[in-house]
């Protein structure tokens, strides 16, 4: 189940007696622990004695049993939330102890069970990991758990929510704005609440009711731990040692070579058009409305052009090309876009000359 399904069945006055919640965005989870503790207990100033919270690290599946079973206080159900669960539960005697608890219906004529994992507690770096894990809970838990998958929403939803939570606020936001945010800070929902606040709070203090591009500089800071903005932004400025940086976090985050080297090689052609088109004499907003390219990276494309040649950015993206060829044809890890980096250096050093 997507978390937007859970959302609508609760809306809707559908309760499970068991949910999972898996998946790395924790702002979501929080959302919906909320969300399920307030259709759960009914009765107003009763939580402490209708909500209760155990720990997969001190307390086993069994352990939920006495709290399941007694009695909810001035509310028709209570709520029993056992967090820090990480992927052991799923496995031997745990496993056989939670399908014994989730089988005992009389446990959940008057109680919730919602079982919280933590963000990274659970590898599913192979296929073959998540396909058994896929298994188990399709095999052994269905229908008595039901898992709600927290992943974080795709880069057009985020923008979506971006321009929804500055409207709330009272700050009128455009897509482009809020996809220009997005590449510059991530996709982590907390770190986007805080930014839009950040921003929300600077323009109503300055007597605005809507966002620019601008606001990204004077505002919002980008996020270090950003593999590929941070690499394409390293990139741009010509800073070597911070592209190594950004490509060494890339490796310790699994991701595939090819992708890293994508966003590298739309990193010079945007550079290369952005100086044809910056020649003419044209604006950042005009080269952005012919482009497509956001109108923020445009600014850093232009920044980085004004003095290379375009020689350089041609050979550039000539080497790219070629480091495509050996990913593609064999050459495993990132050691040739690591050679590829170190290219760019000296190319870059010799224009200069």
């Amino acid at each position: 189940m997507l978390e937007k399904e859970f959302r609508a069945e609760i809306k809707g006055g559908l309760l499970r007696n068991a949910y999972f919640f898996l998946g790395s965005e924790e702002y979501l989870k929080r959302i919906a622990r909320k969300n399920l503790k307030n259709a759960v207990i009914t009765g107003e100033g009763f939580d402490s004695f209708n909500h209760s919270i155990f720990s997969a690290a001190v307390s086993s599946p069994t352990e939920l049993r006495e709290p399941l079973s007694s009695f909810p206080f001035m509310s028709d159900k209570k709520l029993v939330e056992y967090v820090d669960v990480d992927q052991s539960l799923f496995t031997g005697n745990k496993l056989k102890e939670l399908k014994e608890l989730l089988s005992n219906d009389a446990l959940f004529e008057t109680s919730v069970l919602c079982i919280i994992s933590t963000p990274d507690g659970f590898d599913f770096s192979k296929r073959s990991a998540e396909k058994k894990f896929n298994d188990i809970i399709e095999n052994e838990l269905s229908p008595l758990l039901t898992t709600v998958n927290f992943n974080t929403p795709a880069p057009a939803e985020l923008a979506k929510w971006v321009v929804r939570h500055l409207e709330h606020n009272g700050v009128h936001c455009s897509s482009e704005f809020a996809k220009a945010l997005i590449a510059r800070g991530g996709r982590n929902m907390d770190r986007f609440a805080l930014e839009t606040d950040k921003l929300a709070c600077f323009v109503l203090s300055k007597g605005r009711d809507a966002v620019s591009i601008d606001d990204l500089d004077t505002v919002s800071v980008a996020d270090p731990e950003l593999n590929a903005f941070a690499l394409s932004n390293a990139i741009l400025s010509y800073r070597l040692g911070d592209a190594l940086d950004a490509l060494a976090a890339a490796k310790r985050d699994k991701e595939k070579p090819v992708t890293v080297l994508a966003g590298i090689m739309s990193s010079y052609a945007d550079m290369i058009v952005v100086k044809e088109l910056s020649a003419t004499g044209i604006s950042d907003r005009e080269i952005s409305a012919k482009t497509g390219i956001f109108e923020y990276r445009v600014k850093l494309c232009r920044n980085a052009v004004a003095t290379a040649s375009k020689e350089m950015l041609e050979r550039s993206l000539e080497l790219c090309i070629d480091c495509d060829g050996m990913l593609k044809s064999g050459s495993s890890g990132f050691a040739p876009i690591e050679r590829l980096l170190c290219e760019f250096s000296l190319l870059r050093r010799n224009d200069r000359a």
